[in-house]
Formats: structure tokens, sequence, C-alpha cells
């Protein structure tokens, strides 16, 4: 299966001792068993520290994970020995989930950025600079900006041109906010994904929980990409965004599973939550959302292929077709 992800029956798979794929055999018989590897899951979006605090209920989205919200409250305690068990626990759970990768948004500038110098080189930081940390950009591998409220518009301009020139990529949230877009459509003329596109150039943008065909036709004209977190959009109520629409106009798709603290990291939870909201979505394109397609926005290649060291092995029964086959994995995505 390589980027689009077209099967491969009856063959015979080997293994060198790091785990590498050397060779994909088509074998001349029809094999009993139906074990297959799929390519490696990428969870696009992630705040991995919030895991302490699963099972927290709020009242809005603002109480749980706004500036002065029971989230932030308990980051700001965290010690860097905490942060980094925290941290350390979500990689954990996702290892068990069969992830590959991720891009967590980390909170906490520079210090939050600590645990991630012993996890592997696919799960990926995007940091989030302090008022005081303009003058150490380049400490921050990526960037992860909370909202286009957040920073100032020379803050703002600071992050890209410092992400321009060092081949760093910058992740917003936008249009999870009902509110703060209209705002944005108030003041400028033009929605807050419009404006991040145009303003702050993100690789992708995450929830687009309100957004609509113009949004999704701007991000495709600048080749951004789009990251759903349905189960959290449905946690705080905010919305729930046009999946479908943005698969109809060609957007590179990711899922993520957005903060630990609501759910376990389990991607194929989210598949399955996106397959009961929007069942005309074929099991195949959710697939590539949750592999190559979301692990592409960070330029990674999860796809199968000679030398691949990311996939996951799934056991299933008996089947007669591709459709089969995708709607099996689906149901058996970790």
């Amino acid at each position: 299966m390589g980027d689009d992800l077209e099967p491969i029956w009856n063959a015979r798979v080997d293994f060198d001792d790091d785990g590498s794929v050397v060779e994909i055999a088509e074998l001349g018989r029809e094999v009993a068993s139906v074990n297959i590897l799929i390519p490696g899951i990428f969870n696009a979006h992630v705040h991995s520290a919030d895991i302490e605090l699963r099972g927290v209920r709020g009242t809005s989205l603002e109480e749980l994970v706004g500036e002065d919200s029971i989230k932030s409250r308990h980051l700001n305690g965290l010690s860097s020995v905490q942060l980094d068990r925290a941290v350390r626990q979500s990689f954990n759970e996702a290892c068990r989930f069969m992830i590959s990768g991720w891009a967590d948004f980390r909170e906490g500038g520079i210090e939050g950025l600590g645990p991630y110098e012993t996890l592997p080189s696919t799960f990926l930081p995007f940091g989030r600079p302090d008022e005081s940390e303009f003058q150490d950009l380049d400490q921050f591998n990526h960037f992860g900006i909370r909202d286009v409220a957040y920073y100032s518009r020379e803050e703002l301009k600071q992050i890209r041109a410092h992400a321009e020139s060092g081949s760093k990529m910058i992740f917003i949230h936008a249009s999870e906010d009902k509110e703060l877009r209209n705002r944005w459509q108030s003041n400028y003329g033009m929605s807050d994904v419009i404006w991040a596109v145009e303003e702050i150039k993100p690789r992708a943008i995450v929830h687009l929980t309100h957004s609509d065909t113009d949004d999704f036709q701007v991000m495709k004209e600048s080749d951004t990409g789009a990251i759903f977190c349905l189960g959290s959009n449905q946690f705080t109520q905010v919305g729930v965004p046009d999946i479908p629409l943005a698969i109809e106009i060609g957007l590179r798709i990711g899922v993520g599973t957005d903060n630990a603290m609501f759910f376990p990291l389990s991607v194929g939870d989210e598949l399955r939550r996106i397959r009961t909201v929007f069942p005309e979505i074929d099991s195949k394109t959710l697939i590539e959302m949750a592999t190559v397609g979301g692990a592409s926005l960070v330029y990674l290649d999860f796809s199968i292929r000679r030398g691949s060291r990311h996939y996951g092995e799934l056991s299933l029964g008996k089947l007669d077709g591709e459709k089969e086959l995708f709607d099996e994995i689906v149901t058996k995505f970790p």
C-alpha cells in the first residue's frame, strides 16, 4: 500500500533486524490467514501534557482550555519533572494505539519543550513562545498558535518570518470559536481562517468547526492542510466541522484527538466518530486521513514501501473485496 493505499493481496513481507520493510513479494497463491500491514498512524493534533486531567468536565470551552482555565492552571503548576512524566504518559498511550507520530501543541514556552529531548523524531512539538521569548525563537522546532488573537500582529510576523527562514512549520487553531470568527469577519472583512492563511501562512489549520466553502477554497489554493478533531468539538459543544466539504474541495487532511484530558489518543476512535456523523465518507478516505494524509502535513512519509519503518499490523477475518477490507480496517483501527 503506497500513497494511494492500493492493497496488495496475498503478499509476503520481509523485515530486517530493525523492523524496516525489506521486500514486499506477491505470492502466486491465496493465503489462508488475513494479517495486514497498514501505513503508520499519525495523530495530527494533540495536547499531550493534559492527560493528567483526563475526565475533567467544564461548562464551556473557555473554562476548560482558555487563558485562565482548568487546563492552564494545571499546566502552570507543573514542575519540569511532572511535565516530562505527563508527556511520557501520553506517548506511552499513543504507542499502545500503534501511533507512529504526532503533532503536539506544547504550551509553556521553551520550558514546555523539555520532554522532547527523549522522544522519537516523528513525535513533533509545536511550541508556543511566551512573551519574553521572541529573541529565542530559534529554540522552537515548530510553532503551535492558539488562535489569531493570541499574539499581536507584529509577534505573528516575527513567528512567520522565523518559520520561513528556518524551514519550520506553523499550525494554528482557527474557526473553533464562533464568536472569535464573527469578530474577525467584522473587523477585517474576512474570516479568521482566510486571515491566517494570508497573514501567517500556516502549514495546517486545526478545527475549522465553523468554516465554509470560501475558507476551504483559499486553503486549497495555498496548499494549507486541515486537521479535524470531531470528538473534541463534540465534547466542548462548539459545533461540527464540514469534513465532507473539505474532502470534496480536495484539502490535505489529518485527524487529531486534541486535548488528552478529553479522550484517549486513539485515532481509530476518532475515525469511528467521523463515520457515525458522516457515513457518506468512505473507509479508504478515513484511513488515508489518519495515516499518510496526516503525516504528509509534517512532511513525513508513512506509506508502506521498501524501507518503511512506520506501519501497524492488524488481524482480520476472511474478506471478499476492497470495500469490505477498508470497512473492516476502520472497525479494527486502534
